[in-house]
């Protein structure tokens, strides 16, 4: 992520300013908003957060954090010490709006539109916060239904069908470590042969708290291609397996394409389209890993933890290690999603 200075201000328009505003208040008070509204540009911006900047930090936090800190020198918070102004999860914030401002290029002279009414500025920066929180729900939604027949080697076979089913519209309780199938892809790669000796006990033993669950060191089976997983080697197939790469292409290239890549109906866009991406990126990655284990698990409601696995912590840690080009897991893993996660899908959909 670059943690460069945000853009440089365009010339202030009054009456740019005066439309958006406008606009909050129709989208505020619920009324129809305009075709070619002044809004758009933002909250097409703000649903692309989640799945291109962050899906789990605030994004009205990294406004309030990012402006904060690009006037910092002009307006000091007397209150905060130093290491408090200095902290890693406010440094990482600061550096997530600088990277997400650059897909906006009018935003700094709209930030400073608000400097008289600041109220206004919170009704902006919330409009954001709440399109970006509702464009990954939405994800969320459409793959609880979708995500666990990607455990099936073929889930289009006839006859195909997980024992016993997960029924479209059931309670996520009966998932997670009280079904086989999503147990066993919640199951740390390092432990899978023993779940597979005796799945029932397995289960029974992390649900009675004798076994722990798996931790950001022993990451989910379902991250993996398992013919390739090695025990003593935590890359070795790790981002290579089909349930993340059927993830990654149903919210990317929509859901059709989860199975078949070359399938298309419709003339919808899909969101890699609609947001610029010409080629798996990191952090989609990592989106598409955290929805997945997300999906599977008995969590009802979005949760930055499921069973003890901190889902922030491996978001970072999959893309910090993604961002590490230098190095050759990377790169061929980087290639491997080029060529089978999103093949024959760009040529089509980008026209």
């Amino acid at each position: 992520m670059s943690s460069s200075s945000p853009p440089p201000e365009e010339p202030r328009n009054p009456g740019r300013i005066k439309a958006i505003l406008d606009s909050l208040e129709n989208l505020q008070g619920g009324r129809k908003r305009k075709k070619s509204d002044p809004l758009d540009p933002y909250l097409k911006a703000a649903r692309a957060f989640p799945l291109l900047h962050d899906p789990l930090v605030d994004l009205g936090a990294v406004f309030y954090d990012g402006i904060k800190a690009d006037h910092e020198e002009e307006h000091p918070d007397d209150d905060e010490t130093p290491e408090e102004r200095l902290s890693t999860g406010r440094i990482y914030r600061v550096n997530v709006f600088r990277d997400f401002v650059k897909c906006i290029p009018t935003i700094s002279t709209t930030i400073s539109g608000f400097e008289d009414d600041p109220a206004k500025l919170e009704d902006f920066i919330d409009a954001l916060r709440n399109t970006a929180s509702l464009a990954r729900a939405e994800d969320t939604c459409k793959l609880k239904d979708l995500c666990p027949s990607f455990l099936l080697d073929d889930p289009s076979k006839s006859g195909a069908a997980l024992d016993p089913p997960i029924i479209k519209g059931q309670s996520k309780s009966l998932r997670g470590w009280n079904h086989k199938a999503t147990a066993r892809g919640l199951c740390p790669m390092v432990d899978i042969m023993a779940f597979d000796e005796d799945p029932q006990s397995y289960m029974d033993l992390v649900l009675n708290g004798e076994k722990r669950p798996p931790l950001f060191k022993k990451l989910p089976s379902c991250l993996y291609d398992e013919s390739l997983a090695a025990p003593i080697l935590k890359r070795s197939g790790f981002l290579r397996g089909k349930p993340p790469e059927r993830t990654f292409r149903a919210i990317f290239t929509g859901p059709l394409t989860a199975l078949d890549p070359t399938s298309r109906k419709g003339t919808k866009q899909p969101k890699g389209v609609i947001h610029g991406m010409t080629e798996p990126m990191g952090r989609a990655i990592a989106y598409a890993a955290i929805q997945l284990i997300l999906s599977l698990s008995s969590v009802e409601q979005w949760s930055s933890e499921v069973n003890g696995l901190d889902l922030y912590e491996l978001y970072l840690s999959i893309v910090t290690t993604l961002e590490n080009t230098n190095h050759s897991w990377v790169k061929e893993t980087l290639d491997y999603w080029k060529k089978y996660a999103l093949k024959f899908s760009w040529p089509n959909f980008a026209r």
